[in-house]
């Protein structure tokens, strides 16, 4: 039997971020190596939603927009975190060191993402 090959579209990586299997890409090396790339475009889409959250005035649809975006990150970055978080006991140390990064930065960018609602921000969901 060959490889089962990956059809992954880095494109699309925030607008479908489904949970990353084992058998898309054949190996954990190149599973964990996928979800740190993945994890970096999201660092993108948090940076923009920061600058989103300081705008005085919003309107509803434009609101909607911005809290389903920042929900849909939130559920993408605990996907990311909970695949990373079965291979930190993996055999291969470099597998670990991705792990471990994935899982530190999804934490750090999860944080943010609940720093925004503050009071009074668009982001608040009330």
């Amino acid at each position: 039997m060959s490889p089962k090959q990956c059809n992954y579209n880095p494109t699309l990586a925030v607008e479908y971020s489904a949970p990353a299997s084992d058998g898309d890409v054949g190996s954990p090396l190149e599973t964990i190596r996928m979800n740190v790339y993945q994890m970096y475009e999201h660092v993108d889409w948090v940076n923009e939603l920061e600058s989103l959250a300081t705008i005085p005035y919003m309107s509803a649809r434009s609101m909607v927009r911005v809290r389903r975006l920042r929900r849909d990150l939130i559920d993408s970055l605990l996907r990311l975190s909970h695949t990373a978080h079965r291979f930190l006991r993996h055999g291969d140390p470099l597998v670990r060191r991705f792990a471990e990064l994935l899982t530190t930065e999804t934490a750090l960018l999860i944080g943010r993402l609940y720093d925004m609602a503050w009071v009074g921000s668009p982001l608040m969901v009330v």
